[in-house]
């Protein structure tokens, strides 16, 4: 009982909610008067956008076709003595590329506004039509100062947009993470690259240190055994000398 009582108004509230809801679905009510029929001319409204938007892509190819025209001119331009027609050329081509890019951004104006322009008013009928049911059923409620239907309507659209913050949150989060990962990544690769950098300079040192062993160590060899051979010779010549000395 407790919780039917929050929402009942008294009577003269009640009157005066009514009156305020009964003018805003005759407002409503006008407005999907003054609309087309949908149903009827959506095939025509989607073909005035669409002969808009084929207009445009028209234009803009023939735009690209001057383009290279005029890139094609200027090689051939650009060699001749009298440079008053390649200074044209180069205007035009200017032009010619702005005119290009203007293009581009209505057509992307276009299908961004435009993408599906019957659905996007059959939507907002639909949800017009909805918006009057909920207002009349709010009115019948009225009559027993009750409004049952609009608190279930604002706690339910409540309810959709805190999931949808909810999620909008979870998704930011999500994208913080990934944006987080990237970032540790990045500096993983930075430091396992200066590592492996680092492993190939010292792998560079050791191999120089070896060479400058290996070649020590052969210089050694060789002068051990020069040193061997010139004491063997040495040893030699002595003792011929010695035995000379006897005879």
């Amino acid at each position: 009982m407790k919780a039917s009582a929050v929402h009942r108004l008294s009577s003269i509230e009640a009157m005066r909610a009514s009156a305020i809801v009964e003018e805003t679905i005759e407002k409503l009510s006008f407005l999907g008067s003054i609309t087309p029929d949908i149903l009827q001319h959506r095939e025509e409204l989607s073909q005035v956008v669409g002969d808009e938007i084929s207009r445009i892509i028209q234009e803009q190819r023939q735009l690209e076709a001057k383009y290279e025209s005029l890139i094609a001119q200027r090689s051939v331009l650009k060699g001749l003595a009298n440079k008053s027609k390649f200074k044209e050329n180069q205007r035009d081509i200017q032009e010619v590329s702005r005119a290009l890019r203007e293009s581009t951004r209505s057509l992307c104006r276009n299908l961004k506004d435009n993408p599906n322009f019957g659905g996007n008013l059959m939507k907002i009928q639909y949800e017009r039509q909805a918006l009057i049911d909920l207002l009349t059923e709010t009115t019948r409620e009225l009559k027993n100062c009750s409004y049952e239907s609009l608190v279930i309507y604002v706690t339910e659209g409540k309810n959709a947009a805190d999931k949808a913050a909810e999620l909008i949150e979870t998704e930011k989060e999500a994208t913080e993470e990934v944006k987080r990962l990237t970032q540790e990544l990045a500096r993983e690769k930075v430091e396992y690259a200066r590592e492996v950098a680092d492993q190939k300079s010292a792998i560079a040192l050791l191999k120089e240190q070896l060479l400058q062993v290996k070649s020590k160590t052969q210089i050694d060899i060789r002068y051990a055994r020069n040193e061997a051979k010139a004491k063997t010779t040495s040893t030699s010549r002595l003792y011929q000398q010695l035995i000379t000395e006897e005879k």
